[in-house]
């Protein structure tokens, strides 16, 4: 019951700590800007189905991670490249990052596509 606890709290801090490092950074005092609770509203979303279809609290928590981290990781690429956020609009475009990689996947950097692979690759054998 302690691991539970322990994988809720992670998922408390975990989008608190990630709305620190997106681009571009919200104004506001982080404890109370909306992007807190709807990013702690998120990623109980993307917890919580995996959760239920598979009972693995710890691949459900890696699973919730590595979306996340994406997520983040690809909307500060964005913000560098071109000076905008990524928007909902975005997500549909998801599918040519597999059908033509050499064109997005410079722009993570290799030490991001490692870190990415790497969660991936955890999430798999949680």
């Amino acid at each position: 019951m302690a691991g539970i606890a322990a994988i809720f709290a992670g998922l408390i801090v975990y989008p608190l700590a990630w709305d620190m490092f997106a681009l571009p950074a919200p104004l506001g005092t982080p404890w109370l800007r909306r992007t807190v609770f709807l990013n702690l509203l998120f990623a109980q979303a993307l917890f919580l189905p995996v959760f239920v279809l598979t009972g693995r609290v710890y691949f459900s928590l890696f699973v919730c991670v590595a979306l996340l981290s994406t997520l983040l990781f690809v909307s500060n690429a964005k913000f560098r490249t071109l000076n905008e956020p990524m928007i909902l609009s975005d997500l549909g475009l998801t599918w040519q990052v597999f059908r033509y990689p050499r064109l997005y996947v410079p722009f993570f950097g290799t030490g991001t596509a490692l870190i990415l692979l790497t969660a991936a690759a955890i999430a798999a054998v949680a």
